[in-house]
C-alpha cells in the first residue's frame, strides 16, 4: 500500500489492502467477494466486467473501484454482477480507514497527481507490488 503511494496510486493501495485483507478460508483471492456458484447466474457479466489477464489483484483492484463507483446503488450494483455485498462493506470500511492512516500517520497523499488511464494505473499498481 505504501509503495502504491510512491507509484502515484494510493488509493487502488488501499483498496487492494482491504480486499485482500477480507477473506474467507478458501483458496480462491475471488471468491470472498463472489456469490457461490450454485447461486451466481451472473458470472459472466462478472467475468466481462473485472477479469483482467494481469492477475487476481488488479481483479480485486477492479472490483471494489466499481464498487466505490457504484456505491450509492450498492445493493442492485452487487445483485446485477453476483457480488458478496456483505463483505464489500466491511472492505469499504477497512478502505476508509487505510485512506486516512496514509495521510494522517505516513503523511502520504491520497489524491492522485495527474489523471491516468487504466492500462497506466495497471502497469503503476504491478511496479509497486514488485518493488514491494
Amino acid at each position: 500500500m505504501l509503495k502504491c503511494c510512491d507509484f502515484n496510486c494510493p488509493r487502488e493501495g488501499a483498496a487492494l489492502a482491504a480486499m485482500l485483507t477480507v477473506q474467507n478460508n478458501q483458496n480462491d483471492l475471488l471468491s470472498t467477494f463472489l456469490l457461490p456458484a450454485e447461486n451466481n447466474s451472473n458470472y459472466l457479466k462478472f467475468q466481462r466486467r473485472f477479469w483482467v489477464e494481469e492477475g487476481d489483484h488488479l481483479t480485486l483492484v477492479n472490483i471494489y473501484m466499481s464498487y466505490l463507483g457504484n456505491s450509492a446503488n450498492s445493493v442492485k450494483f452487487c445483485q446485477k454482477y453476483g457480488l458478496n455485498l456483505k463483505n464489500l462493506t466491511t472492505v469499504h470500511r477497512l478502505y476508509s480507514t487505510l485512506l486516512k492512516y496514509l495521510k494522517e500517520v505516513f503523511k502520504k497523499p491520497t489524491d492522485r497527481e495527474m489523471k491516468l488511464t487504466v492500462e497506466e494505473i495497471s502497469i503503476k499498481v504491478r511496479n509497486a507490488l514488485i518493488s514491494a
